[in-house]
């Protein structure tokens, strides 16, 4: 479904700009998915910068600020596009996207993101507001852009914008995963993937996925991904998942929501 909205946007936008706006994009999505809360909000700020070089290039002749090359004030030049005539640009551009954007990047410089604060952590509230106004930029791009039939279009559009299924679901201090047909291997990746680049006890491991043989689990299941070098086990029995662990969840992920959609 993207590889169709990359070659539509394509047509119409410079490819650095596409490519930059996906990779971005799938950050987003696939944080918030695996519970990485506060990398989504982050990466907003990154989807944010491309979204303004693309309205740009919509309202000055082609022109954009280069990637990588600050963009300062940034508020205010997104404030800066509903003064562009009607004439020049779409009314999305102008200030439907805009609007958008200064909520997403207020939530991102303002809301403490990253930080410990006194009151009650807003990441989960906040991650999805970022990821639901990602998903409405994206779909909005391709309905302005699509090359396509009209029937077709729909289609991706609803796609695009369709909420995400999760397959680790957090009760408080417990984390469960969704589809317990997953072997403990699986989800004991899934579980680090969600706390990543955190540490985890093997006793939390434990105590969420609720093995019968707790031997079996810890000698047949945690040390060899260690060995593997799925994960890192250090001398307290601690877990973090290594990049090939990471890489393996990612290409596995909607292999898993497929099946969890199935069984539920």
């Amino acid at each position: 479904m993207l590889e169709k909205v990359k070659l539509d946007l394509i047509s119409k936008l410079p490819q650095t700009l596409v490519n930059a706006l996906l990779e971005t994009y799938q950050e987003i999505k696939q944080n918030f998915i695996l519970g990485k809360h506060e990398p989504a909000e982050l990466n907003g700020g990154k989807f944010s910068e491309v979204i303004v070089r693309i309205i740009q290039f919509e309202t000055q002749s082609g022109n954009f600020k280069p990637l990588g090359t600050h963009i300062p004030n940034l508020i205010g030049t997104i404030r800066d596009f509903e003064k562009v005539p009607s004439s020049v640009a779409n009314e999305s551009y102008r200030i439907h996207i805009p609007r958008v954007l200064v909520t997403m990047y207020n939530v991102r410089n303002k809301r403490g993101v990253g930080h410990i604060g006194g009151d009650i952590n807003p990441n989960r509230a906040d991650a999805t507001l970022i990821t639901s106004c990602a998903d409405w930029i994206m779909a909005e791009l391709f309905r302005i852009h699509y090359q396509c039939s009209l029937d077709e279009a729909q289609v991706i559009t609803n796609m695009i914008v369709q909420r995400q299924l999760t397959l680790v679901h957090e009760l408080e201090e417990v984390k469960r995963v969704l589809l317990p047909s997953l072997s403990h291997r699986n989800q004991t990746l899934l579980l680090l993937a969600s706390v990543y680049p955190k540490y985890l006890q093997v006793n939390d491991l434990i105590s969420w996925i609720e093995p019968k043989n707790l031997s079996y689990f810890r000698n047949k299941v945690i040390r060899p991904l260690h060995e593997d070098r799925f994960i890192e086990l250090n001398e307290n029995f601690n877990c973090l998942i290594l990049p090939p662990g990471l890489s393996y969840i990612e290409k596995s992920y909607q292999i898993w929501i497929r099946k969890l959609n199935k069984e539920k």
